[in-house]
């Protein structure tokens, strides 16, 4: 608990990085601004519930867990000058549940601060076999309307090749926002990667955003366009470079 600020006038600083309450584990942090010029005051109550299920070999088979911010008092010192009067924060209920020794469905919804409608909603599926072998799909929403599509594939094909593909999608406009398609071969002493990748925020008036790259590595010698390498670490979730490599 902080107690409440003492001046009446509501101070503005100009710490850039808020905390927003995506989590319920922030819900529980100190200060719900961050920033080093910066020290919310609140008197508040974090509320938080836990259910789980263990099978008979002691694994955990789900978990969902809900949380809730109750406000005693209104927040003075906030970052956008202007006085919190909300007496709750928003509802946040996160689950995990295991469909399978490799597959899960990843669920997180929250709500409106004092309220019960939904403000954003994020939901998951990952089947994972192994580091080169994973598809994720995945769905969030915003105001109860689909805004984004992620889909991250990586399979390998005997112990050489590697397909990758990702597509980062808002159904809402029909627009891509990333895509990397790719292919690795590595054998005992060297590696070949090549990749397409097409970004938006890279697409201007002189750049159409989209970029080939092609990574050729004699393993102990050197390496010949690490880009690519970076390339499929910024838009290919869950992708790993192998130990191997090095």
């Amino acid at each position: 608990m902080r107690e409440p600020n003492t001046d009446p006038t509501v101070v503005k600083f100009d710490t850039p990085d808020s905390t927003d309450t995506e989590t319920v584990g922030q819900i529980f942090l100190d200060n719900p601004i961050s920033g080093g010029d910066f020290v919310g005051d609140t008197r508040e109550l974090a509320l938080s519930l836990t259910s789980r299920g263990i099978n008979a070999e002691g694994s955990e088979t789900y978990r969902i867990t809900a949380g809730r911010t109750v406000f005693l008092a209104d927040r003075d010192v906030t970052l956008s000058g202007t006085p919190e009067t909300t007496e709750q924060g928003p509802l946040v209920i996160e689950s995990s549940v295991r469909l399978g020794p490799n597959f899960a469905w990843n669920t997180q919804y929250r709500t409106v601060a004092d309220g019960e409608t939904m403000d954003t909603a994020t939901t998951e599926f990952k089947y994972r076999t192994s580091d080169t072998n994973y598809i994720t799909n995945r769905f969030v929403w915003n105001d109860e309307e689909a805004t984004r599509a992620d889909l991250y594939i990586s399979q390998q094909f005997g112990m050489q090749w590697r397909a990758l593909a990702g597509i980062q999608w808002e159904p809402n406009t029909e627009q891509r926002v990333n895509q990397v398609l790719g292919v690795e071969y590595e054998s005992c002493c060297w590696r070949m990667a090549l990749v397409h990748a097409y970004e938006r925020e890279q697409a201007g008036e002189t750049n159409s955003g989209n970029s080939v790259k092609l990574q050729l590595e004699l393993k102990g010698l050197g390496a010949l366009g690490r880009g690519t390498t970076n390339l499929l670490d910024r838009l290919l979730e869950d992708y790993e470079v192998s130990e191997a490599r090095y």
